[in-house]
């Protein structure tokens, strides 16, 4: 016996499907706002909502590797000055000082 096919087509892949519908409360002036940015970026409303949600969400992440990044450079830069003072103490020891008489002969003038 064949197998009955299913009505109303095939299953679309996953980003062809419809979206889940999420209600909220928004007022007056907001929604003139997305209204407008709607239409200003050719998106329907619930387009342009979904797209600034998702932008607010990448813009977090974003954030945070900033932060994570500027913390790799503080740590970074501290290290380096450290390393820096070290070695400029170690040179500076080696250099006699101006004018004192511990420079070997063949140095003087």
């Amino acid at each position: 016996m064949e197998k009955k096919r299913r009505r109303g087509g095939q299953r679309k892949p996953a980003a062809l499907r419809k979206r889940k519908s999420l209600t909220f409360r928004i007022r007056d002036r907001m929604r003139a706002v997305l209204k407008e940015a709607a239409a200003d970026n050719e998106r329907s409303i619930s387009e342009e909502v979904e797209h600034r949600l998702m932008m607010s969400f990448l813009n977090e992440d974003i954030v945070e590797k900033l932060d994570q990044t500027n913390t790799l450079l503080e740590t970074t830069l501290r290290a380096f000055r450290t390393t820096a003072g070290i070695l400029f103490k170690q040179s500076a020891n080696d250099i006699p000082a101006c004018g004192s008489d511990s420079a070997p002969s063949s140095e003087r003038r």
